[in-house]
């Protein structure tokens, strides 16, 4: 699988892309792929794109990453779940949220509609953590693991198709 409890491809047909960015303020234009020999390209470097080209990349795969915003980039949404700190291992970035300043969180109080509910988590997996900081660490994890990352950049169209094998 490609990450603990994830899903293993099904097919692993060999493809061609033809790429093309739009043309934005301050951001960079790619009219091909960035190297002939992407065979992946993860668009969006967030937690969940970084650690999926993360991965694919130790897996042997040439992977590139796409990301609009300039990182560190100001975020809302500073509570991580508890799964994210057990997928950091996979891809040998323990250290992340230490490097990050995660705090963890062995309560969180939910309020829904009228209802109010607290929630424990004895292990304190979950965290509180600035995602500026979180973001740019994992993705600064994903180059180090070889992924080609653009940043800003914005995909504006692509084609691909599946070479005979």
């Amino acid at each position: 699988p490609l990450l603990p409890g994830g899903v293993s491809p099904a097919h692993r047909g060999r493809g061609v892309a033809r790429w093309s960015a739009a043309v934005l303020p301050g951001h960079v234009v790619i009219d091909r792929p960035p190297s002939p020999h992407t065979t992946i390209a993860v668009v969006g470097a967030g937690p969940a794109g970084s650690t999926l080209a993360t991965r694919l990349a130790q897996l042997g795969h040439d992977v590139t990453l796409i990301e609009g915003a300039r990182f560190p980039r100001p975020h809302l949404g500073e509570s991580l779940s508890p799964g994210v700190s057990r997928l950091l291992p996979a891809i040998g970035a323990e250290a992340v949220l230490e490097a990050a300043g995660a705090t963890p969180v062995h309560a969180v109080d939910v309020l829904w509609g009228r209802r109010r509910d607290v929630r424990t988590d004895s292990d304190g997996a979950g965290h509180i953590v600035d995602r500026g900081r979180f973001d740019q660490q994992v993705l600064e994890r994903a180059r180090a693991a070889g992924v080609r990352v653009f940043q800003p950049v914005r995909v504006r169209s692509s084609t691909a198709r599946h070479l005979p094998r």
